[in-house]
């Protein structure tokens, strides 16, 4: 545990931000194997909103663009 708040104080203590990106992408690729497309752009702008949280541009533009085929497949209008 002393490590880990360590490196958490080196890196900036986003960790909890990070494992949530995480867990919002696993969440809407399982929505996306369960055909539930809305679902799955939510949780996809979710995680994309967690990446400019992080200053991650490039993953959020990739979270952004899988929530955008996402609802692309829910409501093609």
């Amino acid at each position: 545990k002393a490590s880990h708040s360590f490196l958490r104080g080196l890196f900036g203590g986003n960790t909890k931000i990070e494992e949530a990106c995480e867990m919002y992408t696993r969440a809407a690729n399982m929505f996306k194997m369960a055909k539930n497309w809305s679902a799955a752009g939510n949780a996809f702008c979710q995680a994309a909103k967690l990446h400019m949280q992080l200053q991650s541009k490039h993953d959020s533009a990739t979270s952004f663009v899988d929530a955008g085929n996402a609802y692309k497949k829910a409501d093609p209008q």
